[in-house]
């Protein structure tokens, strides 16, 4: 699997762009969604639940607008 990350510049301008809170929680947003995204893609995605709202909230803000390069 290959991922291609955002450095810190791109994601604070698509922070500025399209979340519009602070750069500390898009950068937590952030992580969230590429563990998940690693996770999802991994045979152990069968395996583990996710229990609680944190992450999936935090999908919600961030994946769409985060994944999707211009």
């Amino acid at each position: 699997m290959k991922l291609e990350l955002l450095n810190r510049r791109e994601l604070e301008v698509k922070n500025k762009v399209s979340l519009k809170y602070g750069l500390a929680e898009a950068e937590k947003d952030y992580f969230l969604a590429i563990v998940s995204k690693i996770i999802y893609e991994s045979p152990i995605r069968s395996k583990i639940v996710f229990k609680g709202g944190t992450a999936i909230l935090s999908l919600l803000y961030s994946a769409v607008a985060v994944f999707r390069r211009p």
